[in-house]
């Protein structure tokens, strides 16, 4: 899988480049989503225990 390309994070945004042939958001496939791996990043970037929950807009 593709390295995912951070454009802009502070603490309230990220901005990242959607890798092709990933899914936006999960679906009933159940393939990993750019939703995920966002989250996986932050909870590693972070070291997050908890879930990470945000809202998103195109």
């Amino acid at each position: 899988m593709e390295k995912l390309k951070v454009i802009y994070e502070d603490n309230h945004i990220i901005v990242v480049e959607k890798i092709p042939n990933i899914p936006s958001q999960g679906d009933k496939t159940e393939d990993i989503s750019m939703l995920e791996i966002i989250k996986d990043y932050l909870k590693e970037k972070y070291q997050k225990t908890r879930k990470c929950i945000f809202s998103t807009s195109t």
